[in-house]
């Protein structure tokens, strides 16, 4: 599974959204969370591991997936 989030900038929406994907359990064992912003991600996501982030420009791509022994 591939998840990907690019919520508008503005709106910091899309932790909330990462936080209701592990909550309801959406992602597989194996899934990829992609979330799209324009600062590096801070704070931690329960149920979810930030194992990657990049930056393109002025974008940032941080990778999420379950963690492990949740």
């Amino acid at each position: 599974d591939l998840i990907f989030l690019d919520p508008p900038y503005r709106l910091d929406c899309g932790k909330r959204a990462l936080e209701m994907i592990a909550q309801k359990g959406l992602l597989s064992e194996n899934g990829i969370a992609v979330y799209e912003r324009d600062r590096a991600f801070e704070g931690e996501i329960v149920g979810l591991e930030k194992y990657d982030e990049r930056k393109y420009g002025k974008t940032f791509i941080t990778f999420f997936r379950i963690k492990k022994g949740e």
